[in-house]
C-alpha cells in the first residue's frame, strides 16, 4: 500500500519477495492439485478404454476413430503405392463438407487422396486427351462455426488446408478459385418469415 511504501520504503522488497513466494506456492498446490485429478481420472479412464478396445476387438467392430485412423494408415503406409496409384486412377473430385469439423487426420486422408491431382501426368490425361479431365477439391464450411473440438475438430486446418491446395493448383498451372458464399440462405427473408409463422 502507498502508506506503508512511504513510511517504510525499505521493507517493500521483503513484502513483494514474500508475495511473490506464496503466490508460487499457491500455483505449486494447484498443478499438485491439477496433477491428481488428472491421474485419479486417468485410473479410471485407462481401465474403460481398455475394456472398450477388448470388447471391440472381440466382436469385430470398428468406431469412427477406427475408421479414420486405418483409412490414414493405409494411405500413408510404405506400400500404399499401389492404392494411391488406383486412387489417383479413378478419382476426379473431391467433395468435403462441414470442413471447420474435420480433424487432422481427416485433412492428411484428404491430402493423401488428392496428392497427386494437380502434378504430373495421370490416367484422367491418358483417357481425356493432353487437356486431361480437370480434377477438383471443392470444400465448404465456415471457420466460425465449428462446434465438434470434442471429436478433434481442428478449424485453423481450414485455412492451412485451402492454402495448401492452392499452391498444389497454382504450382500445377491450373485456375484456382476461392469463392466466397456471403449468403447464408437459412437466413433469408421467406425462411425468415416461415420461422416466424
Amino acid at each position: 500500500p502507498a502508506k506503508v511504501a512511504a513510511a517504510a520504503p525499505e521493507i517493500m522488497a521483503a513484502i513483494t519477495a514474500e508475495a511473490e513466494r506464496v503466490r508460487d506456492i499457491r500455483a505449486a498446490i494447484a498443478a499438485r492439485r491439477l496433477l491428481d485429478l488428472n491421474l485419479a481420472l486417468f485410473s479410471l479412464a485407462a481401465p474403460t478404454l481398455a475394456r472398450y478396445a477388448r470388447d471391440k476387438s472381440a466382436r469385430g467392430l470398428v468406431d469412427y476413430d477406427d475408421l479414420i485412423a486405418s483409412t490414414r494408415g493405409l494411405l500413408q503406409d510404405p506400400g500404399a503405392a499401389w492404392v494411391l496409384y488406383k486412387l489417383d486412377g479413378g478419382i476426379d473430385h473431391l467433395l468435403l463438407d462441414e470442413v471447420q469439423d474435420t480433424s487432422g487426420m481427416q485433412w492428411e486422408i484428404a491430402g493423401a487422396l488428392t496428392a497427386e491431382f494437380f502434378a504430373g501426368e495421370s490416367a484422367r490425361e491418358e483417357a481425356w486427351g493432353e487437356s486431361g479431365r480437370p480434377r477438383t477439391v471443392f470444400a465448404v464450411g465456415d471457420y466460425k462455426q465449428s462446434i465438434y473440438a470434442f471429436q478433434g475438430a481442428e478449424p485453423e486446418g481450414f485455412h492451412l488446408w485451402r492454402d495448401r491446395f492452392a499452391r498444389q493448383v497454382v504450382d500445377g498451372a491450373q485456375a484456382w478459385r476461392d469463392p466466397g458464399l456471403n449468403v447464408s440462405f437459412r437466413s433469408v427473408p421467406p425462411v425468415l418469415r416461415l420461422g416466424d409463422a
